[in-house]
């Protein structure tokens, strides 16, 4: 009897994340192909009144607004439930692992490493060939500004629970460098959401309006505050980036403390984007010496968003792994 090929070894181990990304490729194409053949007919419809009558009742801004911006509309939420249903599929595709091999789920080290370089093929992909799609995905309050304080809000909630394991433990300074981790995250949520302004309709402050650079409630925007975040922004890309080359020979580098401290190296990717893309705006090309790359309706500062989600992802996936290192420090204390 032949022995099965290697291909199908792991076709075999791997059939549940097979059928998954299968089934994103099917919904993400049939979604585009419908929307594509249909969208805009459809819309224009509803626009001229011209659809169903409870349709047509969706659209009541014809006097306001042209029928471009309810394409745009349209395509926003294309684009949420694009990320709604394969965040879905993911979930369905991580429960059915877990239940059919009966053990956790751990990601492979070098796809951790690589998941940042695709998706930053795929916004490059957007923003030269769909750039309306890459301005809709990188535009204040868009998707990408909630994956980042949705991505804080998560590290700093899965940090506090590792807390509450290490409460009784002997382990003080890990406890304390652990709460100062899950207290940042909490606060840069807050600051990524404009501490609920929009959210719950709250006014401007005279004062925020003076002297915030976006008119908003949010610290990080102030001017003097805005220049230091710069350089922030570069100590913590280039730490998080290379940290890990400059200590993995030291003596100290195992100790417990340290373990906590120094990200992996397959997190060095989630923060070497925005040291580089705030050294190329602040040192190499100014952003107000040319506004724009290739297409116009992308301002050259709005390509920092995808730089700041894998940043946001970055310290999920540090909370994670300081999570799992907790429950190995209690087990072997």
């Amino acid at each position: 009897m032949l022995k099965p090929s290697y291909l199908e070894t792991k076709a075999r181990k791997n059939k549940i994340p097979l059928i998954i990304v299968s089934m994103i490729v099917l919904f993400v194409a049939i979604g585009w192909l419908l929307y594509s053949y249909f969208g805009h007919r459809l819309i224009k419809a509803m626009y001229e009144g011209r659809s169903l009558e409870i349709l047509n009742r969706i659209i009541e801004g014809q006097a306001v607004h042209p029928v471009e911006f309810y394409f745009e509309k349209a395509l926003f939420l294309i684009l949420n439930v694009y990320l709604i249903g394969i965040g879905i599929l993911i979930g369905i595709g991580i429960f059915l692992t877990r239940r059919r091999e009966n053990l956790d789920l751990q990601l492979n080290e070098r796809t951790i490493f690589l998941f940042p370089l695709l998706l930053v093929l795929g916004f490059v992909f957007l923003y030269v060939f769909l750039p309306n799609w890459y301005l809709l995905l990188v535009k204040e309050d868009s998707i990408v500004e909630n994956l980042q304080a949705g991505s804080y809000l998560l590290a700093s909630a899965i940090t506090f629970i590792a807390l509450t394991k290490l409460r009784k433990s002997l382990h003080k300074y890990i406890f304390l460098l652990l709460l100062m981790f899950a207290c940042s995250t909490l606060f840069i949520f807050f600051e990524e959401i404009s501490w609920g302004q929009r959210i719950l309709g709250i006014k401007t402050p005279e004062f925020f309006t003076a002297y915030n650079m976006q008119k908003e409630i949010t610290l990080h925007n102030f001017t003097p505050v805005f220049e230091v975040c710069h350089i922030f922004y570069m100590a913590v890309g280039l730490y998080g980036g290379l940290a890990w080359i400059f200590t993995r020979n030291a003596t100290w580098r195992g100790a417990d403390l340290p373990r906590f401290i120094i990200p992996e190296w397959y997190c060095s990717l989630y923060f070497l984007p925005i040291f580089f893309i705030h050294l190329w705006h602040r040192y190499i090309l100014e952003w107000p010496n040319r506004g724009y790359l290739i297409w116009p309706q992308v301002a050259m500062w709005r390509h920092q968003e995808p730089c700041e989600l894998l940043l946001a992802l970055g310290f999920l996936l540090v909370a994670a792994i300081n999570y799992k290192k907790a429950l190995d420090l209690i087990k072997t204390s």
